[in-house]
C-alpha cells in the first residue's frame, strides 16, 4: 500500500480510536470489502482475525474462487466487531 499524493501521509489513515483494530478498503462500484491492502493494529482481536482468515483457506470447497475475498467476509462476521 502506498499514498501516492506527496501532500498526504499514511499516518492520516490510521484511526485515533483505540477500538478500531483493522482498516480495510471497499470497491467503489459495489462496496465489497477488499483483501488487497489493509492497516492492522497489533492487538489480540487483530491476531485472532488474521489467524481465522488465514486458516479459512482449508475450509473452502474445492470449487470456490476468490478465496481471499470470500474468506475475509466470513472472518469479519465470525471474529469480532467491525463497522
Amino acid at each position: 500500500m502506498a499514498v501516492i499524493n506527496p501532500n498526504h501521509l499514511i499516518e492520516e489513515y490510521i484511526p485515533d480510536d483505540p477500538d478500531i483494530h483493522i482498516v480495510f478498503y471497499k470497491r467503489i462500484f459495489n462496496h465489497e470489502v477488499m483483501a488487497g491492502s489493509y492497516l492492522i493494529r497489533n492487538s489480540e482481536l487483530s491476531r485472532k482475525f488474521l489467524t481465522h482468515w488465514s486458516l479459512y483457506e482449508f475450509s473452502l470447497p474445492k470449487s470456490f474462487h476468490g478465496s481471499d475475498n470470500g474468506a475475509i467476509h466470513v472472518s469479519t462476521l465470525r471474529t469480532g466487531r467491525f463497522h
